[in-house]
Formats: C-alpha cells, sequence, structure tokens
C-alpha cells in the first residue's frame, strides 16, 4: 500500500515541475513588462511617393523632351534628377514644364548630358514626419525607437528612392530632430538590413499619458518610397515605435502604418474678365486742390461760359476690375485740339507733365482716387496743377497695374483757360479712353 503511493505522489511531482518549465519557457519574464503605447500617430508633411523612372531612348544635349518609362507621379513644376547611369554618378536638375504624356516628359531648359535607355530620372518626394506619442508607462533616461523600412533595391543611403521604403536623404542627426515637451539627448541613426532605425534618446522623466511630439526632418526630411501600386491605391509601410528604459529594455511598444499616394491634380479655368467705367462728378466737388465748376456725366465734360484768364475745372473718375495676371493699361487719346466748326483751336498743353495752373490752353491732371493707379499726380514736384496735354497721334497712359486689380479708380481732372484774344464760339472735341488688360 505504502508503495503505491509513493509512486503517486513521484508522478504528481514530476508534472508540477514540467508545467512550471513550461510556463517559463512560453512566457519569459522579460516580456511581463512590456504593453503597447496608449496611442502612436504619425503625420506626413506629404504623402506623394517619389519616383524613378528609366529613360527609354537616346536624349541629346540641349533635348526638353524625356522619353521614360512611365510619368508616374511626376507633375509639372517638380524638380527632376537625370542620372547618366542607374548609379547617378553623374547628374543634373531640371524643372519639368508639362507631362507630355505617360511616358514623356518636357523640361523648361534643355539638358546639359547625353542620356540613353540606361539612364534613369528620378523625383524625390522629401517629407517631414511628426510623431505623435502617448506613453502607456512613466520612464526616465530612456529612448524612443523608430524603426521604418528602408529601400532594400539599393538601400536607403544611396539617394536613389526605391519602391520598397524610405530613404535618408542625407537626413542629418539631432539638428534634423525634435523632442517636445521632452529633453532631446544625441540622435543616432542606423540602417540594419535596409531597416531605418532611428534613436532618439531623452533625459529626466516622461510620465505616463503625456504626450510628445517627435518631428523627423525639421529642415531636410526622409524622401519617400517610389509607388508600385496602381494610380490612386496607397502603398502602406509598417513603422515599428519602441519605448525603453534606461538599460535598453522595451517598456511599450506599438506598430502603425503610414500611406504613400500620388497628389491629386486639380484644374480649374478661370474665365478672363474686365470691367472698366467711366463716371460722373459733381459740380462743387473738392479735387486736385480745387472744386470742380460744373458736373460731367459718364459721357460729356461741360465747361460751360468761359471767363478770361480764368481756370475753369470739370471732372471724371474711371473705374476698372480685371483679374488679369499682367495687369491693365488705361489710355487717352483726343481727335485733335478743342476748336470750332471753322479750325480755330484753344491750344493743348504740352504731353510731358508740368505747372499750368496759370496757362492759358487745354489738358488735364490726374490723381488716385482708390489704389494707386495713375501715371502722374497733380501735384508732383509740389506743383499746383501739375497737368499734360492730350494727343491726337498716340495714346497717353492714365491708369495703369502690372497685376490683378479690383476696384483701381483715378481721377481725371481737366482744365481750361483762354486768353482774351480767344474768339469766341462754341469748341468741341473727342476723348477716347481704351483700357486693355493682358492676359
Amino acid at each position: 500500500m505504502l508503495k503505491i503511493i509513493s509512486k503517486k505522489r513521484k508522478s504528481f511531482s514530476e508534472t508540477l515541475l514540467l508545467i512550471l518549465l513550461l510556463v517559463f519557457l512560453l512566457f519569459p519574464t522579460a516580456q511581463l513588462n512590456a504593453g503597447s503605447l496608449t496611442s502612436v500617430k504619425d503625420t506626413l508633411a506629404t504623402s506623394r511617393p517619389s519616383a524613378n523612372t528609366t529613360i527609354t531612348g537616346t536624349v541629346n544635349i540641349g533635348d526638353t523632351t524625356v522619353p521614360v518609362t512611365s510619368t508616374g507621379s511626376i507633375m509639372a513644376g517638380d524638380s527632376v534628377t537625370l542620372c547618366v547611369t542607374n548609379t547617378c554618378a553623374t547628374t543634373e536638375t531640371k524643372i519639368v514644364a508639362s507631362v507630355l504624356s505617360p511616358t514623356q516628359l518636357a523640361l523648361t531648359v534643355g539638358v546639359a548630358n547625353g542620356y540613353t535607355a540606361a539612364s534613369i530620372l528620378l523625383y524625390k518626394s522629401y517629407s517631414k514626419h511628426t510623431f505623435i506619442i502617448v506613453p502607456r508607462s512613466t520612464v526616465t533616461n530612456g529612448k524612443f525607437i523608430i524603426t521604418m523600412p528602408g529601400d532594400t533595391s539599393g538601400g536607403p543611403n544611396n539617394g536613389i528612392p526605391g519602391l520598397n521604403g524610405f530613404g535618408f536623404a542625407g537626413i542629418a542627426t539631432t539638428s534634423n530632430f525634435s523632442l517636445s515637451p521632452g529633453t532631446m539627448g544625441v540622435v543616432s541613426t542606423s540602417s540594419p538590413s535596409s531597416n531605418i532605425v532611428l534613436t532618439i534618446p531623452f533625459t529626466g522623466t516622461i510620465s505616463s499619458g503625456t504626450a510628445q511630439t517627435i518631428v523627423v526632418g525639421v529642415t531636410s526630411g526622409l524622401f519617400n518610397p517610389v509607388k508600385s501600386a496602381a494610380q490612386g491605391t496607397a502603398d502602406t509601410y509598417l513603422i515599428q515605435v519602441d519605448e525603453t528604459d534606461n538599460s535598453s529594455n522595451v517598456i511599450d511598444t506599438t506598430q502603425i502604418r503610414d500611406a504613400v499616394i500620388e497628389s491629386v491634380t486639380v484644374t480649374a479655368t478661370v474665365v478672363p474678365s474686365l470691367n472698366f467705367t467711366i463716371n460722373a462728378v459733381a459740380q462743387s466737388t473738392s479735387v486736385a486742390g480745387t472744386t470742380t465748376d460744373a458736373a460731367s456725366t459718364a459721357t460729356s465734360v461741360p465747361f460751360g461760359n468761359l471767363t478770361v484768364n480764368t481756370n475753369r475745372t470739370v471732372a471724371q473718375y474711371l473705374h476698372i476690375d480685371t483679374n488679369s495676371n499682367s495687369g491693365y493699361v488705361i489710355t487717352a487719346q483726343s481727335d485733335g485740339s478743342l476748336r470750332k466748326t471753322n479750325g480755330t483751336v484753344i491750344t493743348d498743353f504740352g504731353l510731358t507733365p508740368a505747372e499750368n495752373n496759370a496757362n492759358n490752353g487745354f489738358g488735364y491732371s490726374l490723381q488716385d482716387k482708390t489704389n494707386n493707379p495713375v501715371s502722374f499726380h497733380y501735384n508732383d514736384s509740389a506743383r499746383t496743377f501739375n497737368s499734360a496735354g492730350f494727343s491726337s497721334s498716340s495714346p497717353v497712359t492714365v491708369m495703369s497695374n502690372g497685376a490683378p486689380a479690383t476696384g483701381d479708380e483715378g481721377w481725371v481732372i481737366y482744365r481750361v483757360r483762354t486768353a482774351a484774344a480767344q474768339a469766341q464760339g462754341v469748341y468741341q472735341n473727342v476723348i477716347t479712353y481704351i483700357a486693355t488688360a493682358t492676359y
């Protein structure tokens, strides 16, 4: 009986030891303290992919058209790198003028090197990564370690974008990183097994639940991978973020994914517009250092009866709106001097603006009403009435703007003065204004 009981006890003891051994093998004690970070997100300054495409034909020095396997995500205005060989030992950088087709690019200027079917063309999409990490644990003098896939085709350090991951793009350590509100130590980077590993140490204590912002690429970012999925479908890349203690034990860890996808080209056509009006000015309006003696209309400037050696002043104002990229010019031209039907004239002021406040003759001056569009001003050079005469042989510029304009307005102040010897009668001429926008 005793012998049988003894066997049962031995069997139970061996079973218990075996169970404990399996527990330790399956669940190592070092893993019991590791958990997930409360939250992690990575915001890319741009999710636009890089491009790496083969030049498919001969491109001679001076050529601006480049045939390629695929223009992919390349857009007009992009800065692209042309490499004579696929190692990019000899390169030049050009600006894309337009994408002629899915397999052809036009450059703004001709190439300085010759290229063959062994050459490649690159677009490097540099992106700053902003990680916001909320730790689960309180850690003193630890590290944040960010591991992301690097390009495996040539390695993440060769400066050539690839399909499988991100590239260093010459990113500097420490000065190109920031950590807040924590205090950052000296950053180190490495690329084991073609991965990119960024180690950001911190000094002091980072408390549980206190969000930390890590910026990778403060001044020069990593470049994004070349995309392999169809256009409009994102490629995604697994990124691991670890927080370790001061003995390099992993305390918290989380994996996230970044997506890389083409930018959307949005096009819209703004219809050219031009609005130009000539506007009446009432009698007794203060303008150009004087007051008007009569009211004008949009189509007439009636001076009325003239008194010998006395200035007579009437005004209009011009208004213009245009969305022209290069702005506008408003010119004026007369059909001749103020004249009677028999040909007798009132002399015009000279074509060059001058002081004509006490001079006999006919002409005009200008004053800004809204913005600063007029070509000269009534009080230039401290003059009382700086003015000029209209020309019948060539138009004179009265207003202009080299950019799109909204509500540009200028006064045109007409002035006439006659001597005692001026023949009596009705004098008349026609002034034509032309507004021209340059698109």
